[in-house]
């Protein structure tokens, strides 16, 4: 079964709210979807799909940002 990335990204608008904030646009971005290799097992493509849709993510978030993504929370 194919893994459908889906990534959400938020910017203002020119619409000033009540609350005096700028009114977010949302756009949604549909990738191509993300197959397994038949000739690989369930939990060797379970990972490659993920890194995958993570790299189709980041890519979405770059180009739509324009900046690097970049964690700042530290894993405990």
């Amino acid at each position: 079964m194919p893994v459908v990335p889906c990534f959400i990204t938020m910017q203002d608008s020119d619409i000033i709210g009540e609350d005096g904030f700028f009114v977010q646009e949302y756009t949604i971005h549909i990738a191509p979807p993300i197959y397994p290799d038949p000739q690989k097992r369930v939990s060797q493509n379970t990972v490659e799909m993920m890194q995958k849709n993570y790299e189709v993510w980041k890519d979405i978030y770059e180009q739509s940002y324009g900046v690097p993504l970049e964690y700042t929370t530290v894993a405990n």
